[in-house]
C-alpha cells in the first residue's frame, strides 16, 4: 500500500517535471552531437531527472521551514507557559526544564538540569514529594499536591505539583512529568480568609460575653439599689455601696468594651425585661 502511494508520488512530481520542461528548452551545448534517438532520451530523461531533483530540493526546503516553524511555536509556548514544565528520570534527577520554571527558582536552567529535584524542596516537605512519586511509580496514577520550594536567593514559595509516568515502550526508562504552579497569593488569600474567620468568631464570643456581663450588672446594679433604700444609711453601709457601685461602673466600662470590639459580630441582644430581680422583704 505504502509502496503504491510512493509509485503514484513519484509519477505525480515526474508528471510536473516533464510539464516544466517544456518552458525550459534545453541549450545548444546540450545537443550538440547528439543525431541517434537514444542519445535524445537519454538527455530527456537527465533533464526531466534533474527537474526532478529541483522539484524535490524545493518540496524540502519548504517542509523543513514548515518544521522549523512548528518547532519554534512549540519550544516558544513550552518555555513561556505560565506554569513550570518538568521532566525527571527513576532517580529523581532533573533532564529537562521549561525557562518558566527556571524563573521561578530565580536561576538559570542549566543550573536546574542535571540536578535531583529534591535539591530544590524545602526540608521539611520532602518527605511529602517522595511518597507521592513511590504512589505514581507504583499505580501510574496522577499525584497532585502542594509543598514548598526553595529559591536561589533561599526564599521559598507554595507550589502545586501534578505529577504523571511518561513511558515510550516496555523497555524504555521511566520519567516524571512535573508540572509546577505558584499558589503562594492562593495561600496568602487562604489565610487571611482564615483569620478573619477567626477574628468574626472571637467578635461574636465577645459579644455574647458583654451581653451576659450586662445581665449580671444589671441584677447587681438594681438589687444594690433596692440594698440602699432598705438598709440604714449610716458611714459604714455608704462605704459599702460606693465600693460596690465603683466595681459594676469599672465592669460597665469593659463591657462596653467588649461590645466596641464585636460590632462586627453577629449576635443578638438579651433583654433585661425577662430577669428576676430579688424581693426585698
Amino acid at each position: 500500500m505504502d509502496k503504491d502511494k510512493e509509485n503514484s508520488g513519484g509519477s505525480e512530481l515526474r508528471h510536473r517535471a516533464e510539464k516544466q520542461m517544456q518552458t525550459e528548452p534545453a541549450g545548444p551545448e546540450e545537443i550538440a552531437g547528439m543525431s541517434t534517438k537514444d542519445m535524445a532520451k537519454m538527455i530527456h530523461e537527465l533533464r526531466v531527472h534533474q527537474i526532478e531533483l529541483k522539484m524535490q530540493n524545493e518540496e524540502l526546503r519548504r517542509i523543513q521551514e514548515e518544521l522549523e516553524e512548528a518547532r519554534d511555536r512549540y519550544s516558544h509556548l513550552y518555555d513561556f507557559a505560565p506554569v513550570g514544565y518538568l521532566t525527571v528520570n527513576e532517580k529523581g534527577i532533573v533532564e529537562g526544564a521549561n525557562l518558566t520554571f527556571a524563573t521561578l527558582m530565580g536561576m538559570e536552567r542549566s543550573a536546574v538540569v542535571g540536578k535531583p529535584f529534591g535539591r530544590f524542596i524545602q526540608r521539611e516537605d520532602q518527605d511529602v514529594y517522595y511518597l507521592n512519586c513511590q504512589r505514581l511509580l507504583e499505580s501510574g496514577a496522577l499525584q497532585s499536591f502542594t509543598l514548598r520550594l526553595t529559591t536561589n536567593d533561599g526564599s521559598d514559595f507554595f507550589a502545586n505539583l501534578e505529577c504523571m509516568l511518561i513511558r515510550e515502550n516496555v523497555s524504555a526508562p521511566k520519567q516524571i512529568r512535573i508540572v509546577v504552579s505558584d499558589i503562594t497569593e492562593q495561600k496568602k488569600l487562604e489565610w487571611r480568609l482564615w483569620q478573619a474567620q477567626k477574628m468574626e468568631s472571637i467578635a461574636k464570643l465577645a459579644g455574647g460575653i458583654a451581653h451576659q456581663f450586662n445581665n449580671a450588672l444589671f441584677v447587681i446594679t438594681a438589687t444594690t439599689d433596692l440594698l440602699e433604700m432598705q438598709v440604714p444609711n449610716d458611714e459604714m453601709t455608704s462605704e459599702y455601696f460606693d465600693s460596690i457601685k465603683k466595681s459594676t461602673g469599672r465592669m460597665t466600662q469593659l463591657t462596653r468594651q467588649l461590645l466596641a470590639y464585636a460590632r462586627g459580630g453577629k449576635y443578638e441582644a438579651v433583654s433585661y425585661t425577662h430577669l428576676t430581680l430579688p424581693t426585698m422583704q
